[in-house]
C-alpha cells in the first residue's frame, strides 16, 4: 500500500462527545444555577479532552511510530495517549500546589536510597551526576555527607511509578517524548501571526537569554539616571521598612518574644534593587555564548542550542553554592520583570529594574502621594510576605523555623479566619457575585485559603502607605483630598476587567483575589479610607467587625 497510513480520530467529535457526557452526567439545564467551582471542573475536563486529542496528531507529526505496522501503530498510539492521560491525572492540581506551598508542605527531604525506593524507574544517582556533574556516592564515598534531595510531592511521584508499572517502560518513554515534543513545539515553534514579530522574538529571548536582553535595554538608560533611581528606591525602601516595624510593635495581641522575632526578620530582610555587575558586563555576557553556534537561517537549531545552554548553566549553579545575585536575578526573576518577589529561603525582596524604571519616572515631578505611594505599597506588600501565614515559618536567615510562639500563632489564625470569612461575604454582596455562561447563571465562589497571604499583605501594606503619605495637604487642580488621591492611586494600580471565563479561571488558579475583590478587600479594613470617603459604620466597605491584623 503506497498511500501513507495515519492514526484515525475525529477531534471535534471527541470534544463534543466529552462535553455532552459531562453535561448529561450532571443533569445540567439552561435555567439551573451553577457554582463556579463546578464550571471550572467542566472547563478542565474539556481542556484535557482537547489536549489529549491533539496528542494523536503530535505522534503522527513527530514520526515516533513511523517504523510500526498499522495495527501495532494504532494500538501503541492508544497506549501512549492513555499513559499521558494517566500521568496528567497523577500530577497535583493547581489548588493543591498553592495550598502546599502556602503551608510549607513541599519541603520533603530524601536521600538517594530513599528516592530510589520511591521511584524505581530512574537511576537517580546517574541522573543527578549527569545534571549537576561531580560524583554522588550512596552512603558516603567521595562525598563528606550524602546528598539530600527535596521532593515537593512524593505522593504524586508514587502515583507516577504506578502509572509506569501499568503501561510499561517502552510506552512511558514514547509518551514522554510525545509530551516533550508537543510542549517544545508549542513554546517555541507555533505560528504567532496574531502578534507583532518583535514582541514574539523578545518574549522568546527573555526566556532563553534574559541577561543579554536585559543588558541591551538597561544600557539605553544613562548610568547617572540609574544611580539616582537606585538611591531614591533605597531611601523609600528604608522608610517603608521602618513603618512596617512600627506597625508590628503596636500589635498588642503578639507576645513580646514574637514581636522581637518579627522585627528582627523585617530588619534583616534584604531588598535587592541593584542589577548585578555581571549582567552589565559585555565581555562576560559574550563569553556565555562563546560555544553557541547561531545559524542565520535555522531557527530550530538556534532555539535548541540556546535552550541547552540555559539548562546546563542552571544545573551548574547547584555545584557552585548559593549565590544571592544568581538565585535572585537569574533563577527567580530577571531585571526586566515588572513584578516584585519575596524569597523566603533568602529572606529577600527582589525589585526588578523593569518595575523600578516604570515606577520612578515621576518621582521628581509629581507630589509623593501620586509618584511614590504605589511603589511604596509594592515594597511594603513584599516585606510583609516575610511575616504572612507562609513567611512566619521561615526565620531571618531563611531557615524553616517558626518565629511566633504557639499562643501568638493561634491568635493570628483566628484573625486570618476573620479575613477569610469577610472576603467570602464581600463577594456575595458585590455586583460581581454572579456571571452568565452558556445561558446559565454561575455563582462565583471564593478561595479564601488560597488568597489569604496576598490579602494579608494588601491590608497591612495599605496601612503602612496611609501612614507615610496620608498627610492633609490640598493639591491644586483637584477637589479630592490627599488621602482620597492616595487610595485612588493605589486602586488604579490593581484595577482591571475580567471576562466571565477569565474570572472563573482566576478564582481557581491564582493566589490573588480578582481585581475588584482585591481592591475592596484591602480598603474595607482601613480606617483612613473610611474617614477619607466618609463611609458609614456598618456599610459594605466599613464593616462593624474589622479584620485588621497588625497595629492593635
Amino acid at each position: 500500500m503506497n498511500e501513507k497510513e495515519t492514526i484515525s480520530i475525529n477531534y471535534k467529535d471527541q470534544f463534543n462527545l466529552t462535553k455532552t457526557v459531562i453535561r448529561k452526567s450532571r443533569g445540567l439545564h439552561t435555567n439551573e444555577e451553577e457554582n463556579s467551582d463546578q464550571l471550572f471542573m467542566d472547563l478542565q475536563r474539556r481542556g484535557e479532552a482537547a489536549s489529549i486529542g491533539t496528542l494523536f496528531s503530535s505522534i503522527e507529526e513527530f514520526g515516533l511510530l513511523s517504523q510500526y505496522s498499522q495495527p501495532f501503530k494504532q494500538a501503541t498510539a492508544d497506549e501512549i495517549v492513555g499513559f499521558i492521560a494517566a500521568v496528567l491525572k497523577a500530577l497535583p492540581r493547581r489548588e493543591e500546589e498553592l495550598n502546599a506551598f502556602r503551608d510549607n508542605a513541599v519541603y520533603n527531604i530524601y536521600n538517594l536510597v530513599e528516592l530510589q525506593a520511591l521511584f524505581k524507574y530512574v537511576n537517580w544517582q546517574k541522573l543527578l551526576q549527569n545534571l549537576v556533574g561531580g560524583h554522588l556516592e550512596v552512603g558516603g564515598g567521595l562525598l563528606e555527607a550524602e546528598p539530600l534531595i527535596v521532593v515537593h510531592f512524593p505522593t504524586h511521584l508514587r502515583k507516577l511509578e504506578r502509572v509506569v508499572s501499568l503501561f510499561g517502560v517502552r510506552v512511558a518513554r514514547l509518551g514522554l517524548l510525545t509530551l516533550f515534543g508537543r510542549d517544545f513545539h508549542s513554546n517555541y515553534m507555533m505560528n504567532q501571526s496574531n502578534r507583532e514579530r518583535w514582541r514574539y522574538c523578545v518574549h522568546r529571548l527573555l526566556t532563553l537569554v534574559p541577561n543579554h536582553v536585559s543588558y541591551l535595554y538597561i544600557n539605553t538608560i544613562q548610568p547617572s539616571l540609574r544611580s539616582t533611581m537606585y538611591k531614591q528606591v533605597e531611601e523609600l525602601s528604608e522608610k517603608v521598612r521602618r513603618e512596617v516595624i512600627k506597625l508590628i510593635e503596636k500589635t498588642s495581641w503578639l507576645s513580646n518574644r514574637s514581636i522581637r522575632r518579627m522585627v528582627r526578620k523585617v530588619e534583616q530582610t534584604r531588598i535587592q534593587i541593584r542589577v548585578p555587575e555581571n549582567i552589565l558586563n559585555k565581555d562576560f555576557l559574550q563569553s556565555q555564548l562563546k560555544h553557541v553556534n547561531i545559524s542565520p537561517k535555522n531557527y530550530l537549531e538556534n532555539v535548541v542550542a540556546l535552550d541547552q545552554r540555559r539548562r546546563k548553566w542552571m544545573y551548574s549553579l547547584i555545584n557552585g553554592g548559593v549565590s544571592w545575585d544568581e538565585y535572585c536575578w537569574q533563577l527567580v526573576s530577571n531585571p526586566l520583570r515588572i513584578n516584585a518577589f519575596h524569597i523566603h529561603q533568602l529572606n529577600s525582596v527582589v525589585l526588578p529594574f523593569g518595575l523600578l524604571y516604570r515606577s520612578t519616572g515621576n518621582f521628581g515631578s509629581m507630589p509623593p502621594v501620586l509618584a511614590k505611594a504605589p511603589l511604596a505599597f509594592v515594597i511594603a506588600h513584599e516585606i510583609l510576605h516575610g511575616i504572612d501565614v507562609t513567611g512566619l515559618h521561615w526565620d531571618e536567615e531563611g531557615k524553616l523555623s517558626d518565629i511566633l510562639d504557639s499562643t501568638s500563632f493561634s491568635r493570628l489564625s483566628r484573625r486570618l479566619d476573620c479575613l477569610d470569612n469577610s472576603n467570602s461575604k464581600l463577594l456575595a454582596s458585590s455586583k460581581q457575585a454572579y456571571i452568565t455562561y452558556d445561558n446559565k447563571k454561575i455563582r462565583l465562589s471564593t478561595k479564601p485559603k488560597q488568597t489569604v497571604a496576598e490579602s494579608f499583605s494588601d491590608v497591612e501594606a495599605l496601612k503602612v502607605v496611609a501612614q507615610m503619605f496620608g498627610y492633609k495637604q490640598a493639591l491644586a487642580g483637584t477637589d479630592k483630598s490627599t488621602k482620597q488621591l492616595l487610595f485612588y492611586n493605589i486602586a488604579q494600580t490593581y484595577c482591571g476587567v475580567l471576562g466571565s471565563l477569565s474570572e472563573v479561571l482566576h478564582l481557581n488558579l491564582s493566589p490573588y483575589p480578582s481585581f475588584s475583590q482585591r481592591i475592596d478587600g484591602m480598603v474595607m479594613y482601613s480606617s483612613e479610607f473610611a474617614e477619607a470617603f466618609k463611609c458609614p459604620l456598618g456599610s459594605r466597605l466599613n464593616p462593624i467587625a474589622s479584620c485588621s491584623i497588625l497595629g492593635k
